[in-house]
């Protein structure tokens, strides 16, 4: 059984910010995806770290599916950034924390 966590950092409003992914117990996984749901307000910018995904897909809606085909034995740990998109002055962007599951 995966189980998965997710660190999102400290920001400021309206800046750009990368949160942390770590996927467990990933020995006997022989494929693996994620996607991320974003919250409308935020878009995706780039994934990276230690075990950065082999695909990173930019679904219509803004989400975001991540693919390994050689899956990282033990656990998986890997970024994404995200930021704020952008608004029309006078307008608020959704930047206080990100909300929902990645699985």
């Amino acid at each position: 059984r995966l189980i998965a966590s997710q660190e999102v950092p400290d920001h400021e409003p309206g800046e750009a910010f990368t949160v942390s992914v770590k996927i467990d117990d990933t020995t006997d996984v022989t494929a693996l995806a994620v996607k991320l749901d974003l919250p409308d307000g935020l878009s995706f910018v780039a994934a990276g770290g230690t075990d950065a995904p082999d695909n990173v897909k930019v679904l219509p809606n803004g989400d975001v599916e991540f693919a390994w085909i050689g899956v990282p034995q033990g656990s998986a740990e890997f970024t994404y950034t995200v930021e704020p998109a952008l608004v029309a002055p006078g307008e608020k962007a959704l930047v206080d924390t990100l909300v929902g599951s990645i699985f």
